[in-house]
């Protein structure tokens, strides 16, 4: 599961909960931290990103699946010329 907080001085973190692992991630927008979350969970077999506000309440979530993981090819991420 992956969880995308805002913290009291504004920053907001991507916290990534495994069976073996935590590790979070910092970011300066909500948008960065969303978008991280989400390629994050899309390479995963099954991943759930919710984003939680303040006072730990669920705004949003969504549960990411990928069958291409179990074999092993995971197709790369377009690339896009902003």
């Amino acid at each position: 599961m992956l969880a995308v907080t805002q913290g009291a001085d504004g920053v907001w973190t991507v916290n990534e909960q495994g069976i073996n692992k935590a590790a979070i991630s910092y970011f300066a927008s909500k948008w960065s931290a969303v978008r991280y979350a989400v390629r994050t969970a899309k390479t995963k077999r099954n991943c759930q990103v919710r984003v939680v506000d303040p006072g730990g309440q669920v705004e949003a979530s969504r549960l990411y699946g990928n069958s291409d993981v179990t074999t092993g090819d995971v197709p790369p991420t377009p690339r896009r010329n902003y």
